[in-house]
């Protein structure tokens, strides 16, 4: 894509631009799943520029890629570029159909019981979106809210604030939201929280280089003693 023609200081946010196109045109229906840009700037600069669908390439995927195509480019062409390789994506899929199947012995036992324990845990128990939902809201009657913290406010979020119970940011985000949702529900708070997906089941899988989308989703329930205050809730959390 040749950006010579573009002013130095406007380089940037035509470069922003053409990137939002390429990425608005991957589908993964049809296959564009990737594409890789190379921008011509002024002075004989250049940009390279990669392009991925979340679905094929999680964040975690983006930080040794990069550094696995970092390590190709400065390579010698002739001796080439020896890259550490773990298990592909299809045979971790493969391997993960067989243990949701049952057909994995080791972990057979493991999501049985955890099935076990789930659904004991959710019998006679509701959640607060059911709360939410039978007062029959609509679109029309929904309200957005937008709230913005101060840089200073944002900086203590980050720092000061988890020294108090060695916490971790998450964590307090996390105790806020649910002691909003515990003062609008009596129901208890539960959440879907996503983790990165790469954790070992107890089999000897290792895919901490494999390129793909491992995103997994699970349940975090929490059970509040009456009257707790905000300090015994980040406890609970953490």
């Amino acid at each position: 894509i040749d950006l010579q023609h573009i002013e130095n200081h406007q380089q940037h946010e035509h470069i922003e631009q053409r990137c939002s196109r390429l990425q608005a045109g991957l589908n993964i229906e049809d296959g564009t799943v990737f594409k890789v840009a190379l921008f011509y700037l002024r002075g004989g600069a250049q940009r390279l520029v990669f392009i991925g669908h979340h679905l094929i390439c999680g964040a975690v995927s983006w930080r040794f890629l990069i550094s696995d195509l970092t390590q190709c480019y400065l390579s010698s062409p002739h001796a080439g570029a020896t890259l550490e390789t773990t298990l592909p994506f299809l045979s971790w899929a493969q391997i993960m159909k067989n243990i949701t199947d049952g057909k994995d012995s080791t972990t057979k036992n493991l999501l049985l019981d955890d099935r076990v324990f789930w659904s004991e845990h959710e019998r006679g128990r509701s959640g607060p979106h059911n709360t939410i939902q039978s007062v029959h809201t609509v679109p029309a009657s929904s309200i957005t809210s937008t709230a913005t913290l101060h840089s200073d406010h944002t900086g203590k979020l980050l720092t000061k604030s988890n020294s108090c119970y060695n916490t971790q940011t998450n964590e307090l985000l996390i105790a806020a939201l649910l002691r909003a949702m515990d003062q609008a529900t009596s129901l208890p708070p539960q959440l879907l929280l996503e983790g990165h997906g790469r954790e070992p089941l107890g089999l000897d899988l290792d895919v901490s280089r494999t390129v793909g989308w491992f995103t997994s989703i699970y349940p975090l329930c929490f059970d509040f003693p009456e009257r707790a205050d905000l300090s015994g809730q980040i406890k609970i959390v953490k």
